[in-house]
């Protein structure tokens, strides 16, 4: 150990002068920033409130959902899961265009059965004209009930 000669001990003198010195700006930033973090803490803290005011209706179907999830989960594998965007791609590919095909059928079979049904009309009205023919009632009974019964109460062609 040394002995401190006066050089030194005017050194650490100062220092501790300047430290002390340098002490109310240090304190005045330490109480700048201890504010600033309450102010933080109290922005967290309503925001937080915000949240569970939000997040509180979703807790209970959350917690009913639960069970659910983790059931589904070992159904998941990893074979599974690659194998998705395989299968989302294929949907999109094949089934999306057999959907709309669909749906264009159903539009040119409804056109079909009205135009069958304008053809039936037409022929019931021209039957209607030859009922006084000879062999018209032998026609009639082999045509069945339709024959029988006003173009008006006729039922409709179904359409599927």
């Amino acid at each position: 150990m040394r002995i401190p000669t006066v050089g030194d001990v005017v050194r650490i003198g100062t220092e501790q002068v300047e430290a002390l010195a340098a002490l109310p700006g240090s304190l005045a930033r330490l109480n700048r920033t201890i504010t600033s973090f309450a102010g933080t803490v109290s922005r967290l803290d309503t925001l937080v409130r915000r949240l569970d005011r939000l997040t509180e209706p979703l807790e209970e179907p959350l917690a009913a959902l639960a069970p659910r999830l983790q059931a589904l989960v070992p159904l998941l594998d990893e074979e599974l899961m690659a194998s998705l965007p395989a299968v989302l791609d294929s949907v999109s590919r094949n089934a999306v265009p057999a959907l709309e095909v669909i749906g264009q059928t159903q539009a040119h079979v409804a056109s079909i059965a009205q135009s069958v049904e304008r053809l039936m009309q037409v022929m019931d009205d021209g039957f209607a004209r030859l009922q006084d023919l000879p062999g018209a009632a032998l026609v009639n009974r082999l045509r069945g009930d339709r024959a029988h019964q006003p173009p008006a109460q006729r039922p409709a062609p179904e359409v599927r």
